[in-house]
């Protein structure tokens, strides 16, 4: 803690805490909604995006409030971070960083093959997708026989979609 201290003290700056738990509350395809803990001795707020070119650079004006709403462009993926800005121009470590968009181009795997089927012409014989009302994807897939008892009436219907918030598939559900 002393060697922090001076350190500041060097700079001419006094040390000013980080904001902690930024978190994504909702992304669309045209806006970002962060929030985050506020950080003792701000006096406001920079939150940070990657750029193209790998650098962080500031979005908007600074701001007194612990959360912010970001334009966003449909096909764009998002890596925010904040920083607390304190007097005579301070500024804290970063906090932890977020990303946000669509899905990552290129082949990934969706859901995996359920270990329990015996073949796996089982899972997913009927295959739909669908683009969301942000032109992300959803997929709807049947699972054939998931007990294996060669009853094709315990078959069922899952869904699973694409999360921007989280930057990740959300959970295959079954839909009733």
């Amino acid at each position: 803690m002393t060697i922090l201290l001076l350190i500041a003290a060097f700079g001419g700056q006094a040390a000013v805490a980080a904001p902690t738990s930024l978190q994504v509350v909702s992304a669309t395809k045209g806006e970002v909604r962060l929030a985050w803990q506020p950080a003792a001795s701000a006096a406001g707020y920079i939150v940070e995006s990657l750029g193209a070119n790998r650098l962080w650079q500031a979005v908007g004006p600074v701001r007194t409030e612990t959360s912010a709403t970001i334009p966003a462009e449909q096909f764009t993926t998002y890596t925010f971070r904040v920083r607390a800005a304190g007097a005579n121009s301070a500024t804290s470590a970063p906090s932890n960083e977020v990303t946000v968009g669509p899905p990552p181009t290129g082949f990934h795997g969706v859901v995996t093959l359920p270990k329990t089927l015996k073949s796996p012409g089982q899972f997913a014989p009927n295959l739909a997708m669908a683009l969301d009302d942000n032109g992300d994807p959803a997929f709807v897939y049947t699972v054939m026989d998931p007990n294996n008892d060669e009853e094709a009436s315990d078959s069922r219907v899952d869904f699973v979609s694409w999360s921007r918030a989280r930057y990740r598939w959300n959970a295959p559900v079954t839909i009733e």
